[in-house]
């Protein structure tokens, strides 16, 4: 045996040693502290996430996403009319109570259909008034936006699309445009153009 081997270790060495080992654990990345490098990047990241989200919320529409989204929300479960009126003059009476524009122009065609009322869309924060009406038992529903909303909004004459179910006819007025939707709208327009009232 060599002569370390024959020197006796103290009794309580192993309990020293023990008690002096520490035990790291590893810390859970919420907790560290970030470098100000690291918190510079992180805030960016944050804040572009942001931008993004709200760019992608308050981006202008398109007239064709308005005239699709508010076809279909016109036909859906919310009552057809909420604002009775059976002319064109005290309907704009109505809507001008609740402070939405009315001085809008209706071909006079579909105004001699009958009025049956209007009800109020709400399409991305806007009321959207959507006026009923009632030919020969078919039911229509013509919808009023402020023209200035759209870079493409439609020009004077009628433009036709399909959308799902629903057949739309779109033209702008003055400051206006207007999306006529309903289950038999291209004979409306028809009806119009040949009587030359539209």
């Amino acid at each position: 045996k060599s002569e370390v081997a024959r020197i006796a270790a103290p009794a309580d060495v192993r309990e020293a040693i023990l008690a002096e080992h520490k035990i790291i654990r590893p810390q859970a990345w919420w907790h560290r502290r970030m470098s100000s490098r690291q918190f510079a990047a992180a805030a960016a990241v944050l804040i572009a996430g942001l931008a993004v989200a709200f760019w992608y919320g308050k981006r202008p529409a398109s007239f064709a996403e308005f005239r699709r989204e508010i076809a279909d929300q016109s036909w859906g479960p919310s009552p057809h009319v909420q604002l009775k009126a059976t002319n064109m003059t005290e309907l704009g009476r109505v809507l001008d109570a609740k402070g939405i524009p009315s001085r809008f122009t209706v071909p006079s065609a579909l105004v001699q259909t009958g009025i049956q009322g209007c009800s109020l869309m709400n399409w991305r924060g806007l009321e959207v008034p959507v006026i009923c009406f009632n030919s020969e038992g078919q039911h229509l529903h013509l919808m009023v936006v402020d023209r200035g909303l759209f870079a493409d909004a439609p020009t004077d004459g009628p433009e036709m699309d399909q959308w799902q179910v629903w057949r739309t006819a779109s033209w702008s007025k003055d400051d206006f445009s207007y999306v006529l939707t309903g289950l038999s709208t291209p004979s409306f327009v028809k009806k119009f153009r040949k009587s030359k009232r539209w």
